[in-house]
């Protein structure tokens, strides 16, 4: 037996090196997740917006937004990313920098436990601070949002996150590593930063936005095949049948269809951005969600996340085990 072990080693020890960064960064941000304020990707956030607020002007010419928004977007993500890229090459002990990367990455994976403070702010009946919570979370504007509403909006925020904070990472780091990781995460901290739905953003956004969808798709439907195989049929349904009228955030719709499927609810609707409401498709399987859907949210993605989690963890031993087999 050790002498296998020794063989598996010299011949995989890179492979498992590998899975167990990746393993230990999930369980970290699960149980020790960055308050958002300190999170490396929320200062990039606020610098996008800062940025924007300075370079996008709504008023000129679509091709002039266009332009601007890429500029701004390579601006944001080459130099630091190639700063962290660097590093990594140059460290004596890479897999740290590669396991605190992913650790940052992984970082919406625990808006879960945020959720949860929602649920617990609500259930006092203190939704001016529930409003401040998942303010720090969602583009739109949720000061005016009722109990309703702030249960949709977070929600919807639970069902999306997995997608880039847990499902790409895992998906881009076993194809390429850390470093295309941190930069498909990047990308997508700024279309977060500057939604398509908001008029302010969009032809400034337009770009950045077309190449966050190309690069999600795939994340997009194995965590939309995940919350189906856990939902059943019905799932399956919304998953596969769904039709979206407006092209703007087509994957997050879907993925909001599958969870209200799942959990019987209505989710989708109009938004708010600085004042301006913004129609989106109402997504009706059932009533409106009320305190309690939150929890029941929380559940299905949780199921979901660990699903993968035992992926990540049981890809490893069965490689092992099938390499003991061989003669």
């Amino acid at each position: 037996m050790m002498a296998f072990i020794e063989q598996l080693i010299a011949q995989d020890g890179a492979l498992f090196g590998r899975f167990l960064t990746l393993f230990f960064a999930i369980v970290l941000s699960r149980a020790a997740p960055l308050p958002k304020h300190i999170q490396p990707l929320f200062w990039l956030s606020q610098l996008a917006k800062e940025l924007a607020r300075k370079v996008n002007h709504p008023h000129r010419a679509r091709s002039q937004q266009i332009t601007a928004g890429i500029l701004a977007s390579v601006l944001l993500i080459v130099p630091f990313w190639a700063i962290c890229a660097f590093l990594l090459e140059l460290a004596a002990f890479p897999w740290f920098f590669e396991f605190i990367i992913l650790y940052l990455c992984l970082s919406d994976a625990c808006f879960r436990q945020f959720a949860n403070e929602i649920h617990g702010v609500l259930k006092l009946d203190n939704k001016a601070e529930a409003r401040e919570l998942l303010g720090h979370w969602v583009a739109q504007d949720t000061q005016s949002l009722s109990e309703i509403g702030l249960a949709k909006t977070t929600i919807e925020k639970l069902s999306a996150a997995p997608v880039y904070g847990l499902i790409s990472t895992i998906f881009y780091y076993t194809i390429a590593g850390a470093p295309l990781v941190l930069a498909v995460r990047m990308i997508k901290q700024l279309e977060l930063s500057w939604p398509i739905v908001n008029p302010r953003y969009r032809y400034f956004a337009l770009c950045i936005y077309l190449f966050n969808t190309i690069l999600q798709l795939i994340p997009n439907l194995l965590w939309g095949l995940t919350l189906a195989i856990i939902s059943g049929p019905a799932g399956f349904k919304a998953l596969f049948k769904f039709k979206n009228d407006n092209a703007s955030m087509a994957f997050d719709q879907q993925i909001n269809a599958v969870t209200a499927s799942a959990l019987k609810i209505e989710l989708g609707g109009p938004r708010m951005f600085a004042g301006k409401k913004v129609a989106l498709p109402r997504l009706k399987y059932g009533p409106k969600p009320g305190l309690e859907d939150i929890k029941r949210g929380i559940n299905l993605t949780s199921f979901g996340f660990i699903i993968w989690f035992a992926f990540v963890a049981l890809i490893p031993i069965i490689w092992a085990i099938l390499r003991y087999m061989q003669p």
